[in-house]
């Protein structure tokens, strides 16, 4: 039945998502590869606060009449939630933000401190909740379980796959891993609601109460993911290693190129997340005229541009006239 309900939201997913990009993103109109980041975060900033928002006080509704410590320990799994995605609209404001004297290079890292942010409260929260999962265990409350209950943590399961599958769609479109990570984080919700249901249900049909042990469960699971999400976060900010894949593909660019003749180095500064100016060193022959030359890489250069959108700068080499 649920992997019946889920399929269904499948297809009711696809055509919200393509109405929510249709009304509210326009690709053709953004002149800039940061301007069209933007639209799109803003847009999944949006959706997840308002989703969040609502599985938050619902839950906390519906955990208050039903006594339930694990349906409260994820409502403010959701409230974790919600402020990371107020922390990632913030995170996409600076990305739009102009460079200046003091930051030649834009406001794009801000993102990364955004993210770290949230893992903390996130940890917070994930910690708080234990001690009240811990306290249930030790002295177990009457829990009572209905239909409406079930009915709406199903729903919650739902809304979690949706939401998993859109960010995921959109962080595809934009490239981001923030946003993918994001997708991630909602995939993993459903699981962890998932384990809330079957608990409930059999309290429910068999008297065992499980619910200490299921919201202790859920804590433990909102302490891990914002210790992972710090983690990657943190490796943001230290400078992690290029795509190894991305790289190849700068690289079969520029040995397309005639003028070419080697590649010594290829060196990638982040300075965000879909803000980077990549360093290249190539060979050229010594033969070549060195104004006309310069054309010619400055050309190349402005086509990567346009095909990355990152800003790359070339130094040249002169040696021998043979291909390396």
């Amino acid at each position: 039945m649920l992997i019946y309900i889920l399929s269904e939201g499948s297809l009711k997913r696809s055509r919200m998502t393509n109405f929510l990009l249709k009304i509210f993103i326009k690709d053709k109109e953004y002149k800039t590869e940061i301007k069209r980041r933007y639209a799109y975060g803003m847009l999944c900033g949006y959706v997840g606060i308002i989703c969040n928002l609502f599985l938050f006080f619902s839950k906390l509704i519906v955990a208050h009449f039903a006594s339930s410590v694990s349906i409260a320990a994820d409502a403010f799994n959701n409230l974790s939630d919600f402020a990371s995605f107020i922390i990632t609209i913030i995170g996409f404001k600076f990305l739009i933000k102009p460079a200046d004297k003091k930051h030649p290079f834009g406001y794009g890292r801000a993102e990364y401190v955004c993210s770290l942010i949230v893992s903390f409260l996130i940890i917070i929260l994930g910690i708080e909740s234990t001690k009240t999962s811990l306290t249930e265990i030790l002295e177990p409350s009457f829990i009572k379980i209905n239909e409406v209950t079930l009915s709406f943590l199903l729903l919650s399961i739902a809304i979690k796959f949706w939401l998993s599958n859109f960010f995921k769609i959109i962080a595809k479109k934009i490239k981001s891993s923030v946003i993918m990570a994001t997708s991630k984080d909602s995939f993993n919700d459903m699981f962890s609601t998932s384990s809330i249901l079957i608990g409930l249900t059999i309290t429910r049909f068999f008297g065992v109460s499980l619910d200490g042990y299921l919201g202790l469960g859920v804590s433990i699971f909102v302490i891990c993911s914002g210790f992972f999400a710090a983690k990657d976060t943190v490796g943001s900010i230290l400078g992690q290693a290029p795509d190894e894949e991305f790289v190849k593909l700068i690289r079969e660019r520029l040995n397309s190129k005639e003028i070419i003749l080697g590649i010594n180095r290829i060196l990638i500064h982040s300075y965000g997340p879909g803000r980077a100016v990549i360093s290249i060193s190539v060979n050229i022959s010594r033969d070549e005229k060195l104004v006309e030359a310069i054309e010619k890489i400055k050309k190349i250069e402005l086509e990567l541009a346009k095909e990355f959108s990152f800003e790359f700068v070339t130094h040249i080499d002169l040696v021998p006239d043979k291909k390396q």
